[in-house]
């Protein structure tokens, strides 16, 4: 599905290209993910769903100075990005939840159509989490947080 080129340093190592450019313009691989929606025929409701989570997203990335071209995004700026909606932004889990699908949901077709080299969000899927998470929100519902809750970060990490 990608592309490779070598290298020609000291040694030679195989580098991931993208197959398709335009990969450093989020906008642009917003647009094409929602034009991909809508030829699925997906509903008006879920196409803007997407739209207004990738827009808080590219929100929070210019926040924190992290770079916005989706070839450029690691997995460590998904965390800070997680981490800054949770502490500043004082967002539910639920919430959370919701951009962080929209943005593997864009990495995913992102890398299905070749405009990125692997995606970033590639956390192994863990079926503990949204118990895990469900039971963090439970306890500081009942105000009963003591060392046996974990914290966001132990989530994070399932994630």
């Amino acid at each position: 599905m990608y592309g490779s080129q070598e290298r020609k340093d000291d040694e030679k190592a195989l580098v991931e290209v993208p197959l398709v450019a335009g990969g450093n313009d989020f906008d642009y691989c917003v647009k094409l993910f929602l034009e991909d929606m809508e030829l699925r025929n997906l509903a008006y409701h879920t196409r803007r769903w997407h739209r207004e989570n990738l827009h808080y997203i590219k929100t929070t990335l210019e926040k924190l100075n992290l770079p916005l071209e989706p070839l450029n995004v690691e997995e460590k700026h998904f965390k800070q990005c997680i981490l800054y909606l949770k502490r500043d932004c004082s967002l539910s889990p639920t919430t959370i939840n919701h951009r962080i699908r929209s943005l593997k949901q864009l990495f995913n077709f992102l890398n299905g159509e070749g405009l990125v080299c692997g995606s970033p969000n590639q956390w192994r899927e863990n079926e503990d989490f949204q118990k895990l998470l469900g039971g963090i929100c439970m306890a500081r519902k009942r105000g009963k947080i003591d060392e046996n809750t974990p914290s966001l970060q132990a989530v994070i990490r399932l994630k």
